[in-house]
């Protein structure tokens, strides 16, 4: 641990590093379980338009039962390849957590993925020097709105004859036994 610390303090924050996806992986992965926050560009237009090309993604590490549905996580394939997708589902076994991960553009799932494969959460997307927080309740909203999508879940409708009805002003009668 000692070895990564001096590497990363040698590490400047000006400047841009180029890695290939096993060396991006296995470094973004003993740096979130140091609880040391990984940025890095973004590449892709898998989760587009919530993550879009070049934009500077911050991604914190998390506790495998602090992650939601909806949130969009850092994980690695069988093949040691970094992804950021969706959380559509969540299960719990035994005390060990897996999710259904899919990007948003994507027609199918990425399957399961046991908690080990996952390794943070993204927390903010920089964009044009804009910092837009994953953790405000609009995108929370949002996150889980489009996990119920990819799950071909129909959201909640509100409105319809019922509202219809009861924001109708009644009409006024007036009979002859009143």
């Amino acid at each position: 641990m000692a070895r990564l610390a001096q590497f990363w303090s040698k590490l400047s924050p000006l400047k841009t590093y180029s890695l290939p996806s096993a060396a991006f992986a296995a470094l973004s992965e003993t740096l979130l379980q140091a609880g040391i926050a990984v940025h890095f560009r973004a590449s892709g237009a898998s989760m587009l338009p919530l993550i879009q090309e070049g934009d500077i993604l911050l991604v914190k590490p998390v506790a495998p039962c602090q992650i939601c549905v909806g949130d969009v996580v850092l994980f690695t394939t069988e093949e040691c390849r970094p992804l950021v997708h969706r959380v559509i589902k969540r299960q719990k076994q035994a005390q060990r957590y897996s999710f259904l991960l899919k990007a948003d553009q994507a027609s199918e799932e990425d399957g399961l993925i046991a908690q080990e494969g996952v390794l943070g959460r993204l927390e903010s997307v920089e964009r044009a020097g804009r910092e837009i927080s994953m953790r405000s309740l609009a995108y929370r909203m949002l996150g889980l709105g489009l996990a119920w999508r990819s799950r071909g879940l129909k959201l909640p409708q509100f409105g319809g004859r019922a509202k219809g009805a009861l924001l109708r002003a009644k009409p006024e009668t007036f009979g002859e036994n009143e």
